[in-house]
């Protein structure tokens, strides 16, 4: 299930294997997004009172270029392995 949580609130994960992402595939996504919506939600994990991205950074990077204050994003008590293995 997944709620709506405010992009301030969100941080990537500093262990991504995805450290460059194509700026003109981000604004592609973002144009798609903006027309069909978002056909599926991130998935975060919370880190105190934040919550880091296991998995949908492009999908993250897209919305917070479209200005959104939310994102949909399916949060999961999971700890730093478990989340490496998710986001691959």
């Amino acid at each position: 299930m997944s709620r709506d949580i405010n992009l301030n609130l969100i941080d990537p994960d500093q262990r991504n294997a995805r450290k460059h992402f194509d700026e003109a595939a981000i604004m592609e996504l973002a144009q798609s997004i903006k027309a069909s919506g978002l056909a599926q939600p991130i998935m975060v994990r919370p880190v105190g009172d934040r919550f880091t991205i296991v998995h949908g950074e492009r999908r993250y990077r897209a919305i917070t270029s479209l200005g959104w204050a939310t994102i949909p994003a399916d949060v999961r008590d999971i700890d730093e392995e478990t989340a490496s293995w998710l986001a691959l």
